[in-house]
């Protein structure tokens, strides 16, 4: 028989079918992931001591009907940041080998959607799969005790654009970030909805930084027209959501070329670093509002390719330093607090259009398992 060591992302929706093939799984235990190297170390290191006969892993899972919103993921944010701590001590007491909890991708429709735990055991010692499944059944019931904290109530986007404003508008040590989490690439948004972007526009907040957009024609006309020059676009809004029911809408506007990139960056921060990236030929459109010549600029970067921004870089690489800016606005859920978390003075979520919205009773779910948390009562 062939050991196999799995180690999964912290959003897995996790199947029986996986667990019976598998001899060890573990996951990560921060989001934004910054721990992928360290949970794949323990987990090869783990598959070593079972080939060398030191040990023999045992694995307990369970799993609760709740959707868990993205956006209360974040060990910070919600119930995870208990859960986890509980699991580092197991795993510190060497009751158990790992103990990993997967809040799930509440945004799949499939029977095994929901919070699940897994709990690697020692066979030889330590309790074994009794201790891994006391572990994992504690593990879930706080998950479950405290559902309603996995709930994400998002404001109108109107209001939320109108108090970024209001805080952008006081001094701050730092930019304010407005966080477009309904059209999150990582996620599988478009990342061409924009709806908040046009919301900034139309409440004229100055020195805005904003990126990504995808749209490879755009980007085309841009460098058609060359830096320097003024180009009339149809931006974004090129993709429908049948899922959710949306036609993609583009926004008309226009401004100035400011810069054109090949896309090409390496990651500094601490989520993929040392990772080269690639958003495919990037421009920067330069925006007036309101037509106010002398007002402080918007700026757009829009690429070919989707990327989800969790590093300064996808703004230094075309010339924009995001530190000096009054606002900035990333199509992000979590993830962007890798490397712009530390350096905003206020955040922001912005709840636009697109298939990660984080009301899960838009979705219209065929294949999960019925009832379960918050769509239906429990």
């Amino acid at each position: 028989e062939l050991p196999i060591a799995v180690t999964l992302d912290y959003h897995t929706n996790l199947s029986g079918d996986l667990v019976d093939n598998a001899t060890v799984i573990t996951g990560y235990k921060t989001y934004p992931h910054v721990d992928m190297y360290d949970v794949g170390r323990l987990c090869g290191e783990i598959l070593i001591r079972k080939l060398n006969r030191e040990i023999e892993p045992v694995m307990a899972w369970g799993w609760k009907p709740l959707l868990a919103s993205v956006m209360r993921h974040a060990p910070k944010d919600g119930p995870s940041g208990d859960i986890l701590r509980y699991a580092r001590e197991m795993e510190a007491s060497g009751k158990v080998l790992a103990a990993t909890l997967l809040p799930s991708f509440p945004h799949a429709d499939t029977p095994y959607t929901g919070v699940s735990a897994i709990v690697v055991g020692d066979a030889k010692r330590g309790g074994g799969e009794a201790a891994a499944r006391e572990v994992c059944e504690r593990m879930l019931d706080i998950a479950w005790q405290r559902r309603a904290e996995y709930a994400f109530v998002a404001a109108p986007l109107a209001e939320s654009v109108a108090a970024a404003k209001q805080l952008g508008d006081a001094p701050q040590d730092g930019p304010v970030l407005l966080i477009d989490h309904c059209d999150n690439c990582g996620s599988g948004g478009a990342q061409d909805v924009m709806a908040v972007v046009a919301e900034i526009l139309r409440q004229e907040l100055d020195d805005v930084a904003i990126a990504p957009i995808r749209d490879p024609a755009a980007v085309a006309q841009m460098i058609a027209a060359g830096v320097g020059n003024r180009v009339a676009l149809d931006l974004g809004g090129k993709t429908d959501m049948p899922s959710i029911g949306v036609k993609g809408e583009p926004l008309s506007i226009s401004g100035r070329v400011l810069a054109i990139t090949n896309g090409e960056f390496t990651i500094t921060g601490p989520m993929y670093t040392g990772i080269r990236t690639f958003l495919g030929r990037t421009a920067v459109l330069g925006v007036e509002n309101a037509g106010k010549a002398s007002a402080p600029r918007v700026e757009i970067v829009v690429t070919e390719r989707a990327h989800e921004p969790m590093d300064l870089g996808v703004f230094t690489h075309c010339g924009i330093d995001p530190r000096q800016k009054r606002f900035i606005m990333l199509k992000s859920r979590i993830h962007y607090r890798a490397g712009f978390g530390g350096l905003a003075s206020h955040v922001v979520e912005c709840a636009g259009v697109g298939v990660t919205n984080a009301d899960l009773s838009v979705y219209r779910y065929q294949k999960l398992r019925r009832p379960i948390y918050p769509l239906d009562p429990l």
